[in-house]
């Protein structure tokens, strides 16, 4: 018996981890965010930001044909491994927010 998965079968458990996801977000960093912005909803509105522009890219790229993607594999594996060494080295990746929480 061969049963095709079907493509949104992984849209609800990921989109129901990412609000989890912000709601953990908001209650472990609210306190921080009122004493260093004045605002208890700094981090999880950034978090929501990106939660929305990250639904809108998957939503973009799901229609596009997996062939093009087998086409372009080493390439986009090479730019990965790239940006993950570029995370390993100190300074890059640092913002204001970072160092004002203390994750320096």
């Amino acid at each position: 018996m061969n049963r095709m998965i079907k493509p949104t079968s992984l849209f609800w458990p990921v989109f129901i981890l990412s609000v989890i996801g912000l709601f953990m977000i908001y209650s472990a960093s609210s306190v921080i965010a009122t004493e260093r912005f004045l605002d208890p909803y700094y981090f999880l509105k950034r978090q929501a930001i990106f939660f929305g522009l990250g639904c809108g890219l998957m939503a973009i790229f799901q229609r596009v044909p997996y062939q093009l993607y087998k086409k372009r594999a080493p390439l986009l594996f090479v730019l990965s491994i790239i940006l993950l060494i570029l995370v390993l080295i100190p300074g890059i990746a640092l913002s204001e927010e970072e160092l004002e929480v203390g994750l320096v």
